[in-house]
């Protein structure tokens, strides 16, 4: 018998740095969480060119999704393209047909600091990318099969979805 494996991608970033790993095959793509934008908000370049890009070309802007100093996600769009380019550079062709199971965690989150916004910001981002379904941990690093099996282990943090996000902040 043969088992389908879920396409899982894991997602961790800062305000410099994304970087996500695909369950599957444990690859990793880390990129500097930049965007060169054009006049019209179209992707020119993504990561280390973007900055080249810019320097070559005045009409463009550079635009850093999580470098909001009280935002987690300070633009929705360039932040989702950006994670669309990080997925693109895992999947072979044939797994990109199948949407995947996003886990985001930010690494400069901290619980307490979290709002519901937060929460389904996060969330909103990984649909935005074409998620089937949508976790945000807040915690430790998740290990290998802990990815895998998308299992969140209550004594080393907490999971959201759309729902638990809505419910946290009412529990507070």
């Amino acid at each position: 018998m043969i088992l389908f494996k879920r396409n899982i991608l894991y997602v961790w970033f800062d305000a410099d740095t994304i970087s996500v790993r695909a369950s599957h095959s444990g690859q990793v793509h880390t990129e500097r969480a930049a965007l060169a934008l054009s006049a019209e908000n179209t992707v020119v370049a993504v990561g280390e060119s973007a900055a080249q890009a810019v320097a070559l070309s005045p009409s463009l802007r550079i635009c850093t999704p999580f470098a909001h100093p009280r935002m987690p996600v300070s633009n929705t769009p360039a932040a989702a393209a950006l994670l669309r380019y990080c997925i693109a550079h895992l999947q072979r062709p044939r797994l990109q047909l199948l949407k995947p199971h996003i886990i985001i965690h930010p690494l400069r989150a901290a619980l307490d600091d979290l709002t519901d916004l937060d929460l389904l910001s996060y969330i909103d981002l990984a649909q935005s990318a074409g998620a089937r379904s949508a976790h945000v941990w807040v915690g430790r690093p998740l290990g290998e099969e802990e990815q895998r099996l998308l299992q969140f282990p209550a004594s080393a943090g907490r999971a959201f979805d759309r729902d638990t996000a809505q419910r946290f902040v009412a529990e507070r």
